[in-house]
This record gives structure tokens, C-alpha cells and sequence, in this order.
């Protein structure tokens, strides 16, 4: 009714982003409980679709991405799981 969420409620996703909206970093994390098949990839694109940032884990829960650098802004970070599931959010760039 009028409210609008940055990124959908956490019960069906497998990842989190936290804070959003950020500022100087933000960090990717799996949900407790969730179960994920790695390695992950973690691809971090502006509103254009431009590449900003990729970076991958075979094993960590959590990656943390900079905020240096980034302008103020909407970016989409794409989250590829090994088991081929891509999970898409929202990220919101802060002065």
C-alpha cells in the first residue's frame, strides 16, 4: 500500500546485502539457514549495465564490496551460485 522496498523480503533469497542503501562498503552475505553451492561469483553492474566490479568465493559466506570509487547511485549486483541459480538485488550507492 504505497511502501516500496530496495530489495525483496530475505524469506526467498539465499543472499543478503547489508546496509542498503550503503556508503562506504557494503558486504553480500548468505541468509542463515540458506544452503549455497559454490563457488560465487558476485557481479556488480551501474544502472547501464556497465562492469564495475567482479569478484568470486569458493567457500566465504560474506563478500564485502568498496564503496570508494562508486558514485552515487543505483547498482545491480547479480549473485551466480554454483549450482548455475542467479540471484539478482538491488543496491543503493550513498554520498
Amino acid at each position: 500500500t504505497g511502501t516500496h522496498n530496495l530489495q525483496p523480503s530475505s524469506t526467498g533469497n539465499t543472499f543478503k546485502a547489508s546496509p542498503n542503501p550503503f556508503a562506504d562498503e557494503i558486504t553480500i552475505s548468505q541468509v542463515p539457514g540458506k544452503r549455497v553451492v559454490y563457488p560465487v561469483q558476485v557481479v556488480l553492474t551501474d544502472a547501464a549495465g556497465r562492469l564495475i566490479l567482479e569478484k568470486s568465493t569458493d567457500s566465504s559466506t560474506s563478500i564485502t564490496i568498496p564503496g570508494s570509487g562508486l558514485k552515487p547511485g543505483m547498482y545491480i549486483c547479480r549473485i551466480h551460485s554454483g549450482n548455475g541459480a542467479i540471484e539478482t538485488l538491488k543496491l543503493i550507492k550513498l554520498n
